[in-house]
């Protein structure tokens, strides 16, 4: 007999696969079963509500990037080195499982689908478990120090869009530039990354972002 913390990690892992490729609205509970080879009836036993199901998947993501963040936290020296440590984990995550890196995507921009999962007693962590700290974390910075949550927030938003959304993507871009061209975007988007990240953590003004060193 499979342990009922296997089973439980299998649905999990396969819900969480569907819902990052279909999204949230797109994902029937139907659909998982059948990916697991239970019917309708054996899923609802483990879980009661397709929401529920998704608050599960949810908790699990955010307390595997909260880990990454601790991690991350542990190793650098300053809260810039710290940060950097956690976006370059978070890309090669992206390459390592893309689908989880598409999932968080999905997470942060299908609000009424994190709305059901929570007004339904979702449990465990959640989005906000991993954005508070890592807001806290750009304030720490001597660039960002004193600024607002608001400001901090948004760096920490458009530091995740950039970080979540190219493998997000890779199965648009692969149809319109070709495996080729995509596969040798991956191979340098987690430099380009890091680089960005710096640069953003450093308070490079916007229009130095793009610039070339000096020849």
């Amino acid at each position: 007999m499979i342990p009922a913390s296997e089973t439980r990690q299998n649905l999990l892992r396969e819900a969480g696969k569907l819902l990052a490729e279909h999204g949230y609205q797109g994902t029937s509970l139907s659909m998982i079963a059948a990916r697991l080879g239970l019917t309708k009836q054996a899923l609802l036993h483990h879980f009661k509500s397709k929401p529920l199901l998704y608050g599960a998947v949810l908790a699990e993501l955010s307390e595997e990037l909260l880990n990454v963040l601790f991690a991350a936290m542990d190793q650098g020296e300053t809260p810039e080195h710290q940060l950097e440590v956690f976006f370059s984990a978070v890309a090669a995550l992206g390459q390592e499982n893309p689908d989880r890196l598409r999932l968080l995507m999905r997470a942060l921009t299908e609000a009424d689908a994190t709305e059901a999962a929570r007004s339904n007693g979702g449990e465990g962590r959640s989005l906000q478990d991993v954005l508070e700290p890592l807001v806290a974390l750009i304030q720490a910075t001597e660039a960002w120090e004193g600024s607002g949550a608001g400001t901090a927030l948004g760096i920490a938003s458009q530091l995740l869009g950039a970080t979540c959304l190219f493998p997000a993507a890779a199965k648009i871009l692969t149809a319109g530039f070709g495996t080729e061209v995509v596969d040798q975007a991956e191979q340098e988007r987690c430099d380009l990354l890091h680089k960005l990240v710096h640069q953003v953590l450093t308070g490079m003004p916007p229009q130095e972002l793009g610039a070339s060193p000096a020849g």
